[in-house]
């Protein structure tokens, strides 16, 4: 009857072991994101992509700057100043290039102040600037070519790294409901072989040997779950 007992055992943890083979991975906690939302997200919140975007926008608006300096230039100028008269021609204080029109009629000193304006309207166009205007214009291009590129190649990268981390979080959640499943399997057939060694059918050594091997499946399981947490984190 020992022997019957015996096979009854195994005959059970065969069936049990099956059927987790069988099993899907149903534990297994597979990310909430996917890997294009993962991937715009960091696009339109990531510091360095931003900082791109508006070195190109600058760019952009270095060309038009440049273009816009081939036009006209209009100027209009007026000019306000108040003095007193201390037998000197003029103000006291310079006003800039337009000399003012307050000036002495009388050869003592007056401080009783006075006041006077001028307004000047004047136009300016560069006929012949030997291609300056031409070689600006072109050179506010080719940094926003560069600045293009930068922003190209930075999203290229962050396409790359965003798909990496995403390919590995999956891997590693893979080997996660891997590692569960091992975690099932060895507890289920500890506690056949529990129950086994207790009923006297087995000896006591088997029922070490699989609690070694359990604590080494937990040990297992518990690196698993530590990485999936470090990659959702990256």
């Amino acid at each position: 009857m020992t022997v019957l007992h015996y096979k009854a055992a195994l005959i059970f943890a065969t069936i049990v072991l099956s059927f987790s083979l069988l099993s899907p991975l149903n534990a297994q906690q597979r990310s909430p994101f996917t890997l294009q939302a993962i991937i715009d997200s960091a696009q339109h919140h990531l510091p360095v992509i931003l900082q791109k975007q508006a070195l190109l926008q600058s760019a952009n608006a270095a060309i038009t700057d440049a273009s816009h300096s081939r036009l006209p230039q209009l100027k209009v100028l007026e000019e306000v100043s108040g003095s007193s008269a201390n037998s000197v021609a003029g103000a006291y204080f310079s006003m800039g290039t337009v000399p003012s029109i307050s000036g002495s009629i009388r050869s003592q000193n007056s401080f009783q102040p006075e006041m006077g304006n001028i307004g000047m309207l004047f136009s300016q166009y560069d006929l012949f600037d030997f291609g300056l205007k031409k070689a600006t214009v072109q050179n506010a291009r080719a940094f926003a070519s560069l600045s293009q590129s930068d922003l190209e190649q930075e999203q290229y990268l962050l396409k790359w790294q965003a798909g990496k981390a995403y390919f590995d979080l999956l891997q590693a959640e893979y080997q996660l409901g891997v590692e569960q499943q091992n975690l099932s399997r060895y507890q289920g057939i500890a506690t056949i072989i529990g129950a086994v060694t207790v009923s006297g059918l087995r000896p006591g050594s088997d029922s070490s040997e699989i609690n070694a091997e359990l604590s080494q499946t937990k040990i297992n399981y518990n690196l698993s779950e530590e990485k999936v947490t470090q990659l959702q984190q990256q």
